[in-house]
């Protein structure tokens, strides 16, 4: 869906980082290039100055910019959106993705990925090696290296324990990924993971270990947990997206759905025992599609007493489903 000879579009959410909003920008104009490209930047109604900012840097760069300021907050309509309003404003044939807390430190990180992204039609998103920023702290954690560099295939479905660390600010994916995204069920998780997964099953992805940016790390972030519950949620719903993904897209030679489900069961038990919340077990319990027939789902939870050895744990939440 490229337009106007634009190579790549960087896709940039913002909302409230005025402490932050300049590096981000400044890491966006700062790249050096033999290709076109734009910064679509959307602002969900900040308050604290950040949308001026934004607009001090539209005036200076008007043709790198295309930003859109929101008068109501979308994020918190939970409806998805965010990707109606922004992703018809991309139109490149790559797109790169920052948010405003974030930034780039490499001049070179969109040409680098670029002449990848070309050389190999078969490759549909590149990844690189990022810092990480401790910002209540001011300090510098030690650099997320990338473990080896080239392809890799299929390979969110090739560790159960294991993702590889794929973060946003690092990736330039081709933009048909958006646009052709696989149908997930209500409940599934569909963040920018989701994309992920949808680029490793067209192509191949490929891992630049160059360090190209900084992940700040806040204490409030959609992506950053503190505490177990958030955590197990989490994973919960990763993972049944992930079997969600398994059943509509069989893929070969995937040898451990088995211990997929077997870990998304964990993950339901467990976060049920944490919060008390017992209807979660009900999606488990009526999923036929990912987890067979009844006497199939009892073995996995059979399974799940004896490998945690919660025992106690367990039978005290049937206890309390069941005769509370």
């Amino acid at each position: 869906m490229q337009k106007d000879n634009i190579m790549v579009s960087i896709r940039c959410l913002t909302y409230n980082h005025a402490p932050y909003i300049r590096e981000c920008l400044d890491g966006f104009v700062m790249q050096k290039t033999n290709f076109t490209f734009e910064i679509v930047i959307h602002d969900d109604a900040s308050t604290d100055g950040t949308a001026d900012i934004i607009r001090e840097y539209e005036k200076k760069y008007p043709h790198l910019f295309n930003a859109i300021y929101e008068t109501e907050n979308q994020y918190s309509k939970q409806d998805g959106s965010i990707p109606r309003i922004v992703n018809p404003q991309l139109r490149g044939k790559y797109v790169a993705y920052c948010e405003g807390d974030d930034y780039w430190i490499d001049p070179y990180k969109l040409q680098k990925q670029v002449d990848i992204l070309e050389s190999d039609p078969e490759c549909s998103l590149v990844y690189t090696s990022y810092r990480r920023y401790v910002q209540e702290e001011k300090r510098y954690m030690d650099d997320f290296i990338v473990d080896k560099e080239g392809y890799i295939y299929e390979n969110f479905f090739q560790s159960v324990e294991y993702d590889p660390c794929i973060l946003t600010l690092t990736v330039c994916v081709r933009s048909e990924i958006l646009y052709n995204l696989p149908p997930m069920p209500q409940g599934a998780f569909k963040g920018d993971t989701y994309m992920w997964i949808a680029a490793s099953l067209k192509g191949k992805i490929r891992i630049l270990k160059d360090v190209t940016g900084v992940y700040r790390l806040l204490s409030k972030s959609a992506s950053h947990f503190t505490d177990k519950v958030s955590s197990l949620k989490f994973n919960y719903e990763l993972l049944k997206m992930k079997l969600a993904i398994l059943n509509l897209y069989p893929i070969k030679n995937i040898n451990n759905t088995l211990e997929l489900k077997k870990t998304y069961l964990r993950n339901i038990v467990k976060y049920s025992l944490l919060t008390n919340n017992h209807s979660i077990y009900s999606d488990f319990q009526n999923d036929k599609k990912y987890f067979g027939e009844a006497k199939y789902r009892v073995k996995l939870f059979i399974y799940y007493f004896f490998r945690e050895k919660h025992l106690f744990s367990c039978l005290s939440w049937i206890y309390r489903k069941f005769y509370n």
